[in-house]
């Protein structure tokens, strides 16, 4: 699943920059996602894609991104042998912030975040980061 650059609505377009809150939560026919708008600063909202057991990969592509509390909790427990891979490494990508408990219970088969300042949340990698 890709997530658009834009949306139209009547005569107007907008910029797509944020996943809502739980905007997928639990959407188990959901395997991969990516979100790309590298002019904008991006937000992936709490729990946005918690319960997603069945997501395996993640590809984002921002200004600046912020990964909001719980945004990936449980994701790929159901599906992958692999594990779960989070990229945001491109040139130019910069994850300024990882909620708390982001990605709890998600065992990672690779997780890539470009250079630049990163404040990490309370158990935002499903153990403490020291």
């Amino acid at each position: 699943m890709e997530i658009p650059k834009t949306v139209t609505q009547g005569s107007n377009t907008y910029n797509v920059n944020e996943i809502g809150a739980g905007a997928f939560k639990n959407m188990t026919n959901i395997t991969s996602a990516a979100f790309w708008n590298g002019d904008l600063d991006l937000i992936v909202g709490k729990e946005a894609f918690s319960g997603c057991t069945y997501l395996t990969y993640f590809d984002l592509w921002g200004k600046s991104t912020v990964i909001g509390d719980s945004a990936f909790v449980n994701a790929a427990t159901e599906s992958s042998k692999y594990g779960f891979s989070f990229d945001a490494g491109e040139e130019g990508d910069c994850v300024t912030y990882i909620g708390n408990n982001a990605f709890e219970g998600v065992r990672f088969g690779g997780f890539t975040i470009g250079a630049g300042e990163t404040t990490i949340g309370k158990n935002a990698l499903g153990a403490e980061v020291k």
